[in-house]
């Protein structure tokens, strides 16, 4: 018989193993916090840059992801330093444990300790072996958005719980945070919204529902509202509206059919389920149940919905998210760990609660709940020996890893070329140059498609002059006039990242800008570099020194 003590230990073991959890997967990533892990890193940290100088995204830095990570790493650098790698991972992993934590609690509260216990170790071990090592250790936007989406979706039962309409205007500006860092967290907000206000109409609620549905709605629109006004504010809403938006659905994705995509959904199934085999397979054992359960609570049968409804939903929108572009970017992955975590502890619950009466009904001195705890533990346990593998090949790839030397060997030859204040240019898609030279962007383009049509994931140039965004050429000109950068790096000798295809020559304005003003610095860079890329020095820049 359980006793007051015996719950109290019971209680100090759940979270002692979830420190335990998050603490050894935090301290694993530590070796990975000095290296620059991706280049949308870069490119983020340039537009921190931007933010940091007084500018806004969009207007005077430019991409076309959310602005939420933009202001995380504004103000992270802020306080470590401009360009300061190892202080942003830091941070990094300061949020993949906060999420942990989330998912442990989402799952505790909707399915109780033991799924919570499972699924918490579920999400850190996919967390730490998603996609590649550029995947999983870079700061991408994809990590924010989850942060939130789960934060929605407890809100979203806790509220279900207490029927407390209050909590899902909370859950409603989680969601609307959780699109600020990435548009496809529109598709979560619209699966815990379904859940909520079917829910209510299962119950025979039907103004409840359109009470919960318009809370939702509402603490969407005032978040939303917020961050169209502040750009409004900032005089930058137009291109908020063009790289937020209309960058994305017009060129970015336009580029790709819809054949492929559904194609893409397909693969990014595939890729989960070969990468995350227990629980993938957690989660389709008892798939066939889950489903009928919904099925006979919208029969109101019983009339409560069962909470993997929101999850199962949450997982399919998340599928969607990661192959709507019809890019295989493992980091796009990301979106669907917390709703795979939290569906296998459900699923070890589920099972569990099956399997602990069957066998103590074949060995009467088997108590169900020890039953229940050491299978629980023996499924734990499988999770990880059958992780041994990918965790041992991540650990690997960790320190000591000299990503893109090309790129680092190019900065460091402009550190020591350039004074600490001269900004530099780069033609092309190598934005970890400037990070590596610690130099600023003189331009608000720390990446140039938007100037030359390419689109990354369509791999030739055919059509790109149709993509050139309007008006793009008049602002790079124009920032190059008020802010000439003491050196340009031209990436399309080597053809980085599909350069090759946008030589400097091919585009009049900044040709004749570099012939006129600049001069052939090639043999700063090491020999074996002189064919991959070009630099130019500006003619009136004077001798730089090695920056401290």
């Amino acid at each position: 018989m359980s006793t007051p003590r015996d719950s109290g230990l019971r209680a100090t073991g759940e979270w002692a193993l979830l420190a335990g959890v998050i603490l050894s997967f935090f301290l694993l990533r530590i070796p990975t916090w000095p290296l620059l892990w991706n280049g949308d890193e870069a490119v983020s940290m340039t537009v921190a840059h931007a933010i940091l100088d007084g500018g806004v995204p969009y207007r005077d830095g430019v991409d076309h992801r959310g602005p939420l990570t933009y202001y995380l790493y504004a103000a992270v650098l802020r306080v470590a330093g401009r360009f300061d790698v190892t202080a942003l991972h830091a941070a990094f992993a300061v949020l993949v444990a906060g999420i942990t934590w989330a998912v442990h609690g989402c799952t505790r509260r909707a399915f109780g300790a033991r799924a919570a216990a499972f699924a918490s170790l579920a999400f850190a071990i996919m967390a730490y072996t998603v996609g590649r090592p550029a995947d999983a250790f870079a700061f991408h936007t994809e990590w924010p958005l989850i942060a939130f989406t789960t934060a929605g979706a407890w809100l979203c039962i806790t509220s279900t719980d207490r029927d407390d309409t209050r909590l899902l205007w909370l859950s409603g500006a989680c969601y609307a945070i959780a699109a600020s860092s990435k548009q496809v967290a529109l598709l979560d907000a619209a699966a815990g919204g379904t859940f909520v206000v079917l829910g209510l109409a299962a119950r025979r609620r039907p103004r409840a529902a359109l009470r919960a549905g318009a809370a939702m709605v509402g603490g969407f629109a005032l978040l939303l509202g917020a961050l169209l006004g502040y750009f409004a504010i900032r005089h930058a809403l137009g291109d908020f509206v063009t790289w937020f938006w209309t960058y994305n659905t017009k060129v970015y994705m336009a580029t790709i059919g819809w054949h492929d995509r559904v194609q893409s959904l397909g693969k990014t199934f595939r890729s989960i389920s070969l990468g995350f085999p227990v629980v993938t397979a957690l989660v389709a054992a008892v798939l066939p149940w889950n489903l009928a359960a919904i099925v006979r609570s919208l029969r109101g049968e019983p009339a409560r919905l069962p909470p993997e409804t929101l999850f199962l939903g949450w997982l399919v929108s998340a599928l969607v998210g990661a192959s709507v572009s019809a890019r295989d970017f493992g980091h796009y992955y990301v979106q669907t760990l917390p709703p795979l975590a939290i569906l296998s502890g459900a699923a070890v619950d589920r099972l569990l609660a099956w399997l602990a009466p069957l066998l103590s009904r074949w060995k009467p001195s088997l108590e169900a709940e020890r039953v229940g705890t050491w299978a629980s533990v023996v499924l734990a346990v499988v999770l990880v020996v059958t992780s041994v593998g990918p965790l041992e090949r991540r650990w690997s790839s960790r320190a000591g890893h000299r990503w893109d030397p090309d790129q680092r060997a190019v900065g460091e030859t402009i550190l020591s070329a350039t004074r600490p204040d001269d900004p530099i240019f780069v033609w092309g898609m190598a934005s970890k140059i400037y990070i590596y030279a610690r130099r600023e962007c003189a331009t608000r383009f720390s990446f140039t498609n938007a100037l030359t049509g390419y689109v990354p994931g369509v791999g030739d140039a055919a059509g790109s002059n149709g993509r050139i965004l309007p008006g793009a050429w008049d602002a790079l000109i124009a920032d190059l006039a008020r802010r000439p950068p003491a050196i340009i790096v031209d990436t399309s000798p080597g053809d980085i990242s599909h350069y090759g295809s946008y030589p400097i020559a091919q585009f009049p304005r900044l040709a004749e800008l570099v012939s006129s003003r600049y001069e052939p610095a090639t043999e700063l860079l090491p020999a074996e570099l002189r064919n991959t890329f070009h630099l130019f020095r500006r003619r009136d820049t004077p001798p730089g020194s090695a920056a401290p």
